[in-house]
């Protein structure tokens, strides 16, 4: 190319840069600010050099949203010196949606000030914070306790979360989602919770108890209830038989129920008998020395009206091992439509505390077998004469069947058979097979060999569709 192609080249480029300069500028108020709300703040922040009409625009959105993440920063100390810029520019702009994320470390007073800059409880109506490495108590004001906009308070940090001695309210804190909080003793946790008189949604993942001994919260609104707990070095070297607290939720119009844990503490749901959805996910931990049997006995007799259940093996047996305690399990579930069985070993499909669920569970249409990390449900040629008499559900409403961990075993070969010659109105039999044993070309193949099989056994319903994938 010779030099003047070149030089005309440059021209029309540079020309170009100043139309798009030009197509920029032009661009309406709503447009821009429309196109800021997709962007992170940091990215927002970037636009103010694309033209002279974006310099502060970013400014206008984000003080309604403010977001903070140290993950969006290669240094850390450049998040810090952004997170200072933009705390002088948007000091008292009130957003009303707040999110704070990252390390706090040596840097707690600096987020204690951002926070008392940015987090006005008149205005605020969302606030997400989610604080690693926090070593000093984070410092809210008191009239946070006492505000009268916010909706949705999510906060994660190990560290005991300081709740003031003047009065609580959240007129309109509708989701709470607590994670790795510790609180502080019985009187202030009970007094959190009082002031929490809209609250629907709550979430606990991974929370301190230890300080707050037994306590009954009271949510007379409450819709739904998440808890997770799971065993870590942290807790197992300090817990000991003492430790363990008993919780109790008062929750009348609760309607879908979640546990998912490691039997740290025990847990109790009061005057409620509206739950539609219910997920009871005990995990084998020998290191307790709470009694899973105990532990689901007190949450069975709120399942009566459940809809839609999820429990572990683990959950199901160790509760029926207990004879004296089995009589709180409701006589029946008139209203269990879907049933999913979570396991992390194979799953016997003629276990006492699976057939006892099937027995009750008449109008039953849906059933998972959700076997992780090991082979999936089974059944011994010599136990089928076991399941007697034949639940109720295999001869009227049973439609759907999903089976994980497939892997060709005799007996699972045995359990699929069972079904199929067993369950009269069913659909479909979905079966997932294992990519341990079938994720090769010689798996799959094996696998094809499989569906063939299967295809030939007996079906009490004709016209059930098999996949086998």
């Amino acid at each position: 190319m010779d030099t003047n192609s070149s030089n005309k080249s440059q021209k029309n480029y540079e020309g170009d840069g100043k139309n798009f300069n030009r197509i920029l500028s032009d661009l309406p108020d709503e447009m821009l600010q429309k196109i800021i709300t997709y962007i992170s703040i940091k990215e927002a922040v970037a636009t103010s050099i694309l033209s002279t009409r974006w310099k502060y625009q970013w400014i206008g959105n984000y003080k309604s949203n403010m977001e903070l993440n140290e993950g969006l920063f290669s240094k850390r100390q450049d998040f810090i010196d952004f997170a200072e810029k933009l705390y002088k520019i948007c000091n008292n702009s009130n957003p009303q949606k707040v999110s704070l994320i990252l390390k706090v470390g040596n840097e707690f007073r600096r987020v204690n000030k951002w926070l008392s800059a940015f987090v006005n409880p008149m205005i605020i109506e969302e606030l997400n914070l989610e604080l690693d490495g926090i070593k000093n108590p984070l410092v809210l004001p008191n009239e946070f306790f006492t505000s009268k906009t916010l909706t949705i308070f999510q906060l994660s940090m190990r560290q005991v979360i300081k709740i003031p001695s003047s009065t609580i309210n959240f007129q309109k804190l509708v989701t709470l989602t607590l994670k790795n909080v510790i609180f502080p003793n019985h009187h202030c946790t009970q007094k959190f919770f009082v002031g929490l008189p809209s609250l629907k949604e709550l979430t606990l993942i991974e929370c301190d108890w230890k300080k707050v001994g037994s306590l009954t919260i009271i949510c007379e609104v409450l819709q739904k209830l998440f808890i997770r707990e799971w065993e870590n070095e942290e807790n197992v070297e300090e817990q000991n038989d003492h430790d363990h607290r008993e919780l109790g939720f008062h929750a009348p119009k609760l309607l879908t129920f979640s546990y998912d844990g490691d039997l740290i503490n025990y847990y109790f749901l009061f005057s409620t008998t509206s739950i539609t959805d219910a997920s009871i996910e005990v995990n084998e931990n020998n290191n307790s020395t709470l009694q899973a049997d105990y532990f689901v006995s007190k949450l069975f007799p709120s399942l009566i009206g459940v809809e839609r259940l999820s429990i572990s093996d683990f959950a199901l047996e160790a509760f029926f091992q207990a004879p004296d305690l089995a009589t709180n399990l409701p006589t029946s579930f008139h209203h269990l439509v879907v049933l999913r069985v979570v396991s992390s070993s194979p799953l016997d499909l003629s276990c006492q505390g699976l057939q006892t669920i099937l027995q009750r569970s008449s109008f039953l249409q849906e059933i998972e077998f959700d076997v992780q990390f090991a082979p999936g449900v089974f059944l011994d040629a010599n136990d089928e004469n076991e399941i007697k008499p034949l639940p109720e559900c295999f001869k009227k409403h049973l439609k759907i069947i999903k089976i994980h961990g497939f892997c060709g075993a005799a007996n699972q070969l045995n359990a699929i058979k069972f079904l199929l010659k067993t369950t009269r109105v069913l659909d479909r039999l979905y079966i997932h097979g294992s990519e341990y044993y079938f994720d090769s070309h010689e798996g799959r193949q094996k696998l094809e060999r499989f569906y063939v099989q299967i295809l030939r056994f007996r079906k009490a319903s004709l016209g059930c569709i098999i996949n086998l994938e």
